[in-house]
């Protein structure tokens, strides 16, 4: 087996971003899914600017930009590990499904304003991840925007709710929202 160099993944990686530019400069951009996909980014960002409290936004801000660093970082993982791709998404480059990621972090960010309480938040999540799973995956998938290689629709359920909590706590520790245990020591 031959050695491989970086110049060898250079190479590769060159030739995989010249694959990618061309299929979504071909494929992609301006179809119709990709006007679907740049249309619900739009209508999640207004949804979001409408629902979120004035006084409130600074520590949505956090969840939600916390929320979407991890989805972001996690979908490009799974992708690069071929657990899952996306055949139509807004940039050929980066966040390969950005719409997704942005909606799951404004979504679990209203969430987190809507049900202060762990119970109530824990509930509305097992909801939300039960729809972003099992309904909203299988529709990507019959799109032709989302092709789930070796992944199943639990794992997401699972991961979703996950997340949504580890956020959560974080950012009541980091807020010290809700008469949180974790006050100030004098």
């Amino acid at each position: 087996m031959k050695e491989v160099t970086m110049a060898d993944i250079y190479d590769a990686q060159e030739k995989l971003s010249d694959l990618r530019w061309n299929y979504w400069r071909q494929e992609v951009v301006f179809s119709w899914r990709w006007w679907m996909l740049l249309t619900i980014s739009l209508i999640m960002i207004a949804i979001w600017l409408k629902l979120a409290r004035k006084n409130e936004k600074p520590v949505l801000l956090i969840y939600g930009s916390i929320t979407l660093l991890i989805a972001v970082s996690l979908d490009v993982a799974g992708a690069e590990l071929m657990l899952w791709d996306y055949p139509y998404m807004l940039l050929p480059w980066g966040a390969r499904l950005f719409c997704a990621d942005l909606g799951l972090g404004i979504i679990l960010s209203l969430l987190y304003q809507y049900f202060k309480s762990w119970k109530g938040f824990a509930a509305a999540s097992v909801c939300a991840a039960a729809i972003l799973a099992f309904v909203l995956e299988p529709i990507l998938i019959w799109l032709d925007i989302y092709n789930a290689y070796r992944w199943q629709h639990y794992y997401s359920f699972l991961g979703y709710i996950l997340q949504a909590c580890m956020v959560k706590a974080f950012t009541d520790y980091v807020t010290r929202r809700g008469g949180n245990r974790f006050v100030e020591r004098r």
